[in-house]
């Protein structure tokens, strides 16, 4: 079981629907298991949330979803066998590159 911890004055700052919510994410992408918890710590360093709000970089969102994008790819193609799969990865990245370059 492991404590993930994060800064406690910015973890309670939540709601409770929004921890929950937080939880469900991390379970779902496989980056904590059930028995794993979120551990509010007041030694844990802070994200800065004021900085959070502040306008982001251009074409942040859609840098994001094009790395997201590229490293399901990427998954998907261990899938495959000798050079399939090192084209595969080689296509992901060449196509998030091409993705990142229309943010």
């Amino acid at each position: 079981m492991a404590n993930i911890k994060i800064n406690a004055s910015e973890w309670n700052a939540l709601s409770t629907e929004q921890q929950t919510e937080i939880t469900a994410i991390l379970r779902r992408a496989g980056s904590i298991e059930d028995g794993d918890k979120i551990i509010p710590d007041s030694a844990a360093p802070e994200i800065g949330l004021a900085a959070a709000d502040a306008v982001q970089p251009e074409g942040f969102w859609c840098k994001l979803a094009c790395n997201g994008a590229e490293a399901a790819a990427v998954v998907a193609c261990a899938a495959l066998s000798g050079p399939a799969a090192a084209v595969c990865v080689a296509a992901a990245h060449t196509a998030g590159e091409y993705c990142r370059s229309k943010c």
